[in-house]
């Protein structure tokens, strides 16, 4: 009931998150199961137009052609791939403070 009341206000995540906390505890929370409930409560009755909209500041002061772009990928083999090719994580951090 208490969700159904929160949504008839807005429904948001913060909104369905005051819903549940004023029925459960922070104790029932140690119970995966309500941390679940929660979670899946949350993700399938919120409303994804009513998030928070942020945007990114505008800098066009700055050009970003002159910064070298990177494409990093895993495979499912745990191997990190950099523009393609396989490197180790000290590799790859090299690259990075580069």
């Amino acid at each position: 009931m208490a969700i159904q009341n929160a949504a008839q206000d807005e429904v948001s995540p913060s909104s369905i998150a005051k819903g549940i906390l004023s029925v459960l505890s922070a104790s029932d929370f140690d119970k995966a199961y309500y941390r679940a409930v929660a979670l899946l409560t949350i993700a399938y009755t919120a409303n994804p137009d009513i998030a928070l909209d942020r945007q990114l500041k505008s800098n066009e002061r700055e050009d970003f052609a002159a910064y070298e772009s990177i494409m990093l990928a895993t495979t499912d083999k745990d191997q990190i791939l950099l523009n393609g090719n396989e490197v180790s994580q000290v590799e790859l951090k090299d690259t990075l403070i580069q």
